[in-house]
């Protein structure tokens, strides 16, 4: 019989993370994408001008 995938602790504090920068960063009026297959990158942050226009480069959140 196979072993089956477990999750663990660590997997869910690590999402919880995720999910509250992104929280905070939305209503920051940034915008967040999050880095699913990449070991190391979480999430890539764009931050906007007071226009609502891009700025340049990003912000990577390890």
């Amino acid at each position: 019989m196979a072993k089956r995938k477990i999750r663990t602790r660590n997997h869910i504090i690590a999402d919880l993370s995720v999910n509250h920068f992104e929280r905070h960063a939305l209503l920051s009026n940034f915008s967040v994408e999050r880095i699913e297959r990449d070991y190391g990158y979480d999430l890539l942050v764009f931050t906007y001008n007071k226009n609502g226009e891009i700025e340049n480069g990003n912000v990577t959140i390890l």
